[in-house]
């Protein structure tokens, strides 16, 4: 089928939470692009995945993002290109009618293409950030993740070390004892910005606070497994594995060219529907406000954003009700 001039949806992003959006659109037969950037910003995050329900033996992401662009291509209506978007903005009144008869969604990419469509949903990603420290990529999604509600099952028995310097590390530091007893936290040279509530807590889990750099990794580079970090006071920390919790990068140059209502500057506000307050603009996936940040999450959000948007095109002579548009 080829390209129509105008879609119903486009879809930018197209990790798990674009994918599910894009095989409900096709179910429901609208015309819909998704682009997809030619480098995943989640590249380094787990290979693995083990807390995603069906694949108890885990499931690399490569596979199931592979699987999940087989699944979209079953529907002729759904586009994939791989593109990377630098211009959103709206053509028109956005405000219009009950079934998108108003204004359009404009997206250019790189090459100078633009792509109008009725609809949008917004689910490009972030990139957690990781600790500037020499030789640390092939650990990376091995030995050194960033969530512990997909990867703390993975530390039981073993010693690790947080990396970071706030009240958020403190946190994580502290919920690891659900799996292991021996916890680190580590500020690498950052001054640690910890409250008198937090330090009483770390010191009552006997996790201690090393505030030096990290200098160096001593493990196994070939096949990922870590043993532990030099300091740059001489002292070592030894560790079987490690999360980074030092924030991550937000694409909110390319979202923020749109009057979206944002949280903390960067967070894009939904509601239950993963409604922004722009209409027929949707989010799903990591960008939204106070997400969870997991793989079945992403996908449950995507999918509620495509049922709620192609209801919301639907136009007045099928819909009994007005639903609030």
């Amino acid at each position: 089928m080829p390209p129509p001039s105008e879609y119903d949806c486009i879809i930018l992003g197209g990790g798990p939470a674009g994918l599910a959006a894009a095989v409900y659109l096709g179910r429901y037969l609208r015309p819909t692009l998704l682009l997809d950037e030619k480098t995943p910003r989640t590249r380094w995050h787990r290979p693995i995945a083990n807390n995603v329900l069906g694949y108890p033996a885990g499931i690399h992401r490569t596979q199931l993002l592979d699987w999940g662009r087989v699944h979209v291509s079953k529907y002729e209506c759904v586009h994939l290109r791989r593109a990377s978007v630098v211009s959103v903005r709206i053509d028109g009144d956005i405000h219009g009618q009950q079934g998108g008869s108003g204004g359009l969604f404009l997206l250019t990419d790189t090459d100078g293409q633009t792509y109008r469509s009725r609809g949008l949903i917004l689910c490009p990603g972030v990139e957690y950030e990781l600790p500037d420290i020499p030789g640390l990529l092939p650990y990376a999604g091995k030995a050194i993740w960033h969530c512990p509600e997909c990867d703390g099952h993975k530390t039981i028995g073993k010693k690790i070390a947080v990396i970071g310097n706030g009240l958020g590390s403190a946190e994580m530091a502290l919920n690891l004892t659900v799996w292991c007893d021996d916890v680190t936290l580590c500020t690498h040279g950052l001054p640690d910005d910890l409250d008198d509530d937090a330090r009483h807590k770390l010191a009552a889990a006997n996790i201690p606070v090393k505030t030096s750099q990290i200098n160096a990794l001593k493990g196994h580079a070939d096949d990922g497994l870590l043993e532990g970090f030099h300091l740059a006071d001489g002292g070592f920390i030894p560790a079987a594995g490690a999360f980074a919790n030092l924030g991550c990068r937000v694409p909110i140059e390319l979202y923020a060219q749109l009057p979206l209502e944002l949280a903390r500057g960067r967070w894009i506000k939904t509601d239950h529907r993963m409604r922004t307050n722009i209409p027929r603009c949707y989010a799903a996936g990591d960008v939204v406000a106070d997400a969870q940040t997991q793989l079945s999450v992403a996908m449950g959000t995507g999918a509620t954003a495509a049922i709620w948007l192609h209801k919301e095109l639907l136009p007045p002579h099928l819909c009994i009700s007005n639903r609030g548009w």
